[in-house]
């Protein structure tokens, strides 16, 4: 079994990162791939392995979690957070959310089911607007702009939960 980080051999280059000692020659088998890959991920060829070995939809589910993430901690640009996180996908959300729940209540499924329904977007709206808020605070531009982005972004919320 590999040490619990990987032994950086002299920097070899191949496809644009260096190996280390431990994983240079890559474990015959998938198993024993994905042994090295779990003990180690400090060099490059780890990193690729592990993407590697994990399906096309845990990657998208990774990157989509370290989006939100940012952009709940402000570490987003302002015009993004605002124009893309809240606006766009927060507004489709509502939609949607509406949408589906009018269809519950016009096929008769309890009120409960269609209030949930339509509540369902808040933890995301919630999210969109401390983010952008935080956005604002960090932006470097123009103070104007972010002063009409916090203003902005706090009605578009209340619009989206009441409205």
């Amino acid at each position: 079994m590999p040490p619990a980080f990987c032994s950086p051999r002299s920097p070899k280059e191949s496809e644009g990162g260096a190996f280390c000692a431990d994983h240079i020659d890559a474990a015959p088998t998938n198993q024993q791939r994905e042994d090295f890959v779990r003990d180690c991920q400090r060099c490059e060829f780890c990193k690729r392995a592990a993407l590697s070995t994990r399906g096309p939809d845990q990657r998208d589910e990774r990157n989509v979690i370290a989006q939100l993430a940012a952009l709940w901690r402000g570490n987003l640009p302002l015009g993004q957070a605002f124009w893309e996180y809240a606006i766009a996908y927060g507004t489709i959300a509502n939609i949607v959310a509406t949408g589906a729940a009018m269809a519950a209540v016009m096929v008769g499924l309890p009120d409960i089911i269609a209030m949930c329904l339509f509540l369902s977007p808040l933890p995301y709206i919630l999210a969109a607007v401390v983010g952008v808020l935080r956005s604002a605070n960090k932006h470097h531009g123009a103070p104007e702009w972010a002063a009409i982005a916090k203003i902005a972004v706090i009605v578009w919320g209340t619009l989206m939960v009441f409205v």
